[in-house]
């Protein structure tokens, strides 16, 4: 993601295996700083920059940063992201995800003509990046008439109160409860007659199954891998659009890299300055993408990968560096 962006920065997934719903805030703590504590020799500001993903929060990072500080007698914000704000954190890191992949889903309906307004969407998963893109898309309009989580999915032919969604799911962590709406199973969920889907929860949800069953105009990938490889080529036969995780969510990850440069230079940067590059920087590499699927005939997934590899193969040329 950081390589297609074209930033300096980028790194690898790691984290903490347990389901954090499991556990109180006191232990989170304790989990949390253990972790830094443990960790703390491969983590700096020009090393390993840790950033908030599945399960985390900036509470999370927070407690990281401080237990990094201590043990290291510094004051180095810059070796973490996804901060509050209080503690180092970036205006907008929060929805940063979201609107990222609004702005993509802004790219493509304009590269197509299509009008948002008025048009349908569903998504699975309502934690920060699900809810904050909803949101942003009600702005523009559109209707969320599907939503589900890992305890339920249901369906509102009138559309949800995305914001009530939004409150509940923060209460409770799930949407088992939620009052309104019809509970439908997966399969159901995923066949919904929409204009676009977003899965924002977890890997491989759309398998073969679901493809076949699948009925809209335009999936973009909220989260990383919802879709296999048998699943890619169903929806490709079908002619529906994928805007792939790789350019659709890395909104996170620009707005990490900005969080990064503020501590670096002990700056603090409006929100509005924020969104404003990040935008910038999302529609320049969408269009970068699609140009080069366009000339290339080659699917916008394989477009992101090969100009991805491309910006990490122009630096090692530079250095005069073979890759193997």
């Amino acid at each position: 993601k950081c390589s297609l962006q074209n930033i300096p920065y980028g790194g690898a997934k790691g984290g903490i295996k347990i389901n954090p719903n499991d556990f109180s805030k006191n232990e989170l703590e304790r989990i949390s700083k253990g972790y830094a504590s443990t960790m703390f020799k491969y983590i700096g500001d020009n090393r390993d920059i840790p950033a908030p993903d599945l399960g985390t929060n900036s509470q999370i990072m927070d407690w990281m940063t401080d237990t990094f500080m201590n043990i290291n007698y510094s004051h180095n914000n810059g070796s973490f992201t996804g901060k509050s704000i209080e503690c180092g954190g970036s205006q907008g890191r929060n929805e940063a995800t979201g609107y990222g992949i609004v702005t993509c889903i802004k790219k493509w309906a304009n590269d197509n003509n299509f009008d948002l307004r008025g048009k349908t969407y569903i998504i699975q998963g309502y934690g920060n990046v699900g809810s904050n893109t909803a949101i942003l898309l009600s702005h523009l309009g559109m209707i969320c008439i599907g939503v589900g989580d890992h305890t339920r999915y249901i369906q509102s032919d009138e559309g949800f109160n995305v914001y009530k969604l939004g409150e509940h799911s923060k209460k409770y962590r799930n949407l088992q409860e939620y009052p309104h709406g019809e509970t439908i199973t997966k399969n159901d969920f995923f066949g919904m007659k929409c204009d676009i889907i977003i899965p924002a929860a977890l890997e491989l949800v759309i398998c073969d199954e679901e493809a076949n069953n699948i009925n809209c105009k335009m999936i973009i990938e909220a989260a990383n891998g919802p879709i296999d490889n048998e699943a890619e080529e169903i929806l490709n036969a079908k002619n529906i659009d994928i805007v792939p995780d790789i350019l659709a969510n890395s909104g996170g990850v620009v707005v990490s890299y900005y969080e990064w440069l503020q501590n670096k230079r002990c700056e603090y940067w409006t929100r509005q300055e924020i969104l404003t590059k990040l935008e910038r920087k999302m529609e320049e590499t969408y269009d970068e993408v699609i140009k080069y699927s366009k000339t290339h005939s080659v699917s916008i997934r394989m477009a992101s990968y090969i100009l991805a590899l491309k910006n990490i193969e122009s630096v090692y040329k530079n250095r005069s560096i073979s890759i193997i």
